[in-house]
């Protein structure tokens, strides 16, 4: 177990004329540095695996909506598959919330009863197997005009002010109690809203393992002057960065709406965002802009990807859904069996250019009835 000392800035470019000449044996300047390169590479190169924003947060000037006042069920917002870095240590969540609902009692709207929501963010196995949560308590109460009743343990932080009391909140959950998420896995993650919370918008990004000769960085100290460097050296940076470029599975894409997971009942494939249209990706179609072009390769023109869909169909099995790139490359993932939503994967090759992509789904045949989609994720396939 060594501590790895990593440069906080980037280091001097490499002068391998100088300091790595043909027939000479490599300075140890040189040495040092390629061992920085590779070790800052892994330390900084963490990746976000998911951000989402209500499309109907709260507006300036707006009143208090109804979800406010009264009720306590739970829901889900936000679901999606991802697949962890090699060297990834844990995960970090930034999550904006408003204020909780209240319960009145129908004879005295002057009494309100505070809910004690909270926001749940939970990544779990592919089994459900939770794994790590991340649970910020909304503690604050608005009476139905608005006006603050009492903050109660309102975490970290800044207001800022709508026109009907202090919402949202901005919450950094403290990832220190979360357990050890591990490397190059595929997990699922879920957010959900517990008691009326509600869940304005989050973001969900990895730290990196801490450097340390254990955890597979590589010690730059080795390299002294006029010293011998070894090929297992060489090796473990080589390794090192193969891992991080071959495993790293890159986030392409996230689209969830539990709370109106969209349905077909045809056999044309229809845009699952808009829900309407169909044909090829368009400029004005509804979809993402994925940039391949400095991706790992399959092949010198194609990057391949991974496409896992929560969805479930009405009776047998059928059903299909579609990441539709322009020119006509294409993942497809189906057919689903199973009348409660699940999640299917599917794999397949898109070209490795800057190119608009368009999710599409649809029934493909008599049965089943109808398929309905309520998330879908993308990453680079390791």
């Amino acid at each position: 177990m060594t501590v790895v000392r990593i440069p906080a800035y980037a280091t001097p470019p490499l002068a391998p004329r100088s300091n790595a000449r043909n027939g000479q044996y490599p300075a140890a300047s040189f040495a040092h540095t390629t061992a920085d390169l590779a070790n800052q590479a892994v330390l900084v190169r963490t990746k976000e695996v998911a951000r989402w924003v209500d499309g109907q947060a709260l507006q300036p000037g707006v009143g208090p909506p109804e979800w406010i006042f009264g009720g306590d069920s739970d829901r889900d917002r936000f679901r999606c598959v991802f697949h962890t870095s090699p060297h990834v240590r844990r995960m970090w969540a930034v999550i904006t919330y408003g204020p909780p609902q209240l319960d009145f009692e129908p004879d005295d709207p002057s009494s309100p009863h505070p809910v004690p929501a909270s926001i749940l963010l939970r990544i779990s196995e592919m089994d459900d197997t939770p794994l790590a949560d991340i649970v910020v308590a909304c503690g604050i109460s608005l009476d139905r005009a608005g006006e603050l009743i009492s903050v109660t343990d309102v975490p970290l932080r800044p207001q800022f002010l709508s026109a009907y009391g202090p919402a949202p909140f901005l919450s950094w959950a403290d990832p220190s109690v979360i357990a050890t998420i591990p490397g190059n896995t595929t997990l699922q993650l879920t957010a959900t809203e517990l008691q009326n919370a509600r869940l304005l918008s989050f973001c969900v990004y990895e730290e990196s393992l801490a450097p340390d000769t254990d955890n597979g960085y590589v010690d730059p100290n080795v390299a002294v002057v006029l010293g011998p460097i070894y090929d297992a050296r060489r090796e473990g940076i080589a390794g090192l960065l193969r891992d991080q470029w071959v495993n790293g599975s890159a986030h392409l894409l996230n689209w969830s709406d539990p709370l109106n997971p969209r349905q077909n009942t045809t056999t044309t494939l229809r845009n699952l965002i808009d829900d309407t249209s169909t044909g090829a990706p368009s400029a004005s179609s509804l979809g993402f802009t994925l940039d391949l072009r400095n991706t790992k390769r399959v092949s010198t023109s194609s990057s391949g990807v991974l496409v896992t869909v929560w969805a479930r169909v009405s009776c047998n099995s059928g059903g299909r859904v579609r990441l539709l790139q322009d020119g006509g490359a294409f993942v497809d993932v189906g057919p689903f069996s199973d009348s409660d939503f699940t999640w299917v994967s599917g794999t397949g090759y898109l070209v490795a250019d800057l190119l608009k992509c368009d999710i599409q789904f649809s029934k493909n045949g008599a049965f089943p009835s109808n398929i309905s989609v309520d998330s879908v994720s993308a990453y680079l396939q390791g």
